[in-house]
């Protein structure tokens, strides 16, 4: 009769399987068995010897000769393993070495170092700062070349970070060609590190030039043609013109202040059909409160060399829109 299994039994303990070594296990055991008083020097290896390891072993482009520069670490100069290992390697690796955090780095980013230190002002970045991060060289390593600044590594904490940097950058020169790229630059330096990327880019829409209007406009019918002026209109209105300035920006609207008796009375949108082609969709007063029908006859009036009237209860896609 077989006994029932006791309740308090000792379960087997599950196989433990580490990597104290990371992706250098594998070949680091073969010499511990061969020569087990090496297990004690690299337990007793700083960060940075470490790192020096890794970084020797990932510039190594003959797997068979891992025996001639492990025997080498510790023991002999910098400088000589360095070489060693891969001679074409920068010295300056070295330094570089003691700043990096973490545990050991996956070898692609040891080699994407080495590729940066190649690079003059990727090399200067990296040897000023204090400590260097692998999701930094990460990013780096995708940022242009002619983008390796300190305002632009300052801000790159992961990978991502290097898309959207190129991406704010190229669109502000565009928004605002005649800044140039120094002085972009220089304005990405002087915003404070905890300010969205959105927030600078946005900054940069509300000092760009307007296009030209498609209407000079009367005396009592004016262009809002800067940021200001559509500011300014939007808080004494209380509405929402603010929103229509990328519109603006792209030249499919334009915003119109009307002023009756030396008054601010309405703000009147101008919308692009085609090249040259403009009609009036929206006329509101202060909070958006319709205007008299005598009033808003005057303001299509005004306007009627300009612009159409849309009719009230028609949607401008309905009437210029060929794939509606």
């Amino acid at each position: 009769m077989n006994n029932p299994p006791q309740k308090n039994a000792v379960r087997k303990a599950p196989v433990i399987r580490t990597r104290p070594f990371g992706w250098l296990t594998d070949d680091l055991l073969v010499v511990f068995e061969r020569e087990p008083a090496r297990l004690r020097v690299w337990m007793a290896a700083t960060r940075r010897e470490w790192h020096f390891a890794g970084m020797v072993f990932a510039l190594l482009d003959n797997k068979a000769r891992f025996d001639e520069i492990e025997a080498m670490l510790f023991v002999r100069k910098k400088t000589e393993i360095l070489h060693a290992a891969c001679p074409g390697a920068d010295p300056k690796l070295i330094k570089l070495a003691g700043k990096l955090c973490g545990k050991l780095w996956r070898p692609a980013t040891y080699r994407s170092l080495a590729a940066l230190v190649r690079d003059p002002s990727a090399s200067r970045l990296l040897l000023r700062a204090r400590r260097i991060d692998r999701r930094q060289v990460m990013a780096l390593a995708k940022v242009p070349a002619t983008l390796r600044c300190p305002a632009v590594f300052a801000r790159l904490k992961k990978r991502s970070d290097a898309e959207k940097l190129t991406f704010a950058i190229g669109l502000v020169e565009r928004i605002r060609p005649t800044l140039g790229r120094d002085a972009v630059l220089r304005s990405l330096a002087q915003t404070k590190p905890n300010v969205p990327l959105e927030a600078w880019v946005r900054k940069h829409f509300r000092a760009a030039c307007f296009p030209a209007p498609p209407w000079a406009g009367t005396d009592k019918l004016k262009p809002l043609d800067n940021w200001d002026a559509i500011q300014r209109t939007a808080l004494s209105f209380k509405n929402c013109i603010r929103t229509y300035v990328r519109d603006v920006l792209a030249g499919s609207c334009y915003l119109y202040l009307y002023r009756l008796d030396g008054k601010d009375t309405a703000v009147v949108e101008f919308i692009r059909l085609a090249d040259g082609v403009w009609a009036i969709d929206e006329i509101e007063g202060p909070d958006n409160v319709p205007l008299a029908p005598a009033v808003e006859a005057d303001v299509i009036a005004e306007a009627a060399g300009a612009a159409l009237k849309l009719p009230g209860d028609a949607s401008v896609w309905a009437w210029a829109d060929p794939s509606h």
